[in-house]
């Protein structure tokens, strides 16, 4: 047995370092797209895909670290913000998000809310 503290009997918490980890996610795939606007094998571009691979190797380090703290059944739910954070980063990107797809992302993110806030743990 781990003496790591479990954070899952704190929700805020535990929504805060998915988020973050989920973040990680989007900041790889962003410093993707932006790799893809130079040549293959240009510096640049190979520094972008070497700044990707860290970043992916860091968010692998920190999913095994957080779940020594939250529950698998809590955290990986939560990795649904996933969704309205990709759309927040379309829109910086300049694409556009219909009104449709906006309902459907608040209906994500308010589910999200409502697992990590409201649901309550029994395996106590």
């Amino acid at each position: 047995m781990s003496s790591d503290p479990k954070i899952s009997g704190k929700p805020l918490a535990a929504v805060a370092a998915v988020f973050f980890v989920v973040s990680l996610n989007l900041v790889g795939a962003w410093i993707l797209k932006q790799a893809a606007g130079y040549p293959t094998l240009s510096v640049i571009a190979i520094f972008f895909i070497g700044l990707v691979i860290a970043v992916n190797i860091g968010r692998f380090l920190l999913w095994g670290w957080m779940h020594r703290r939250i529950d698998l059944s809590k955290s990986y739910p939560l990795t649904a913000m996933f969704f309205p954070l990709v759309a927040l980063l379309s829109v910086f990107d300049g694409e556009y998000i219909a009104p449709v797809q906006w309902f459907g992302i608040g209906l994500i993110t308010l589910g999200v809310v409502w697992f990590s806030l409201f649901v309550e743990d029994r395996s106590a």
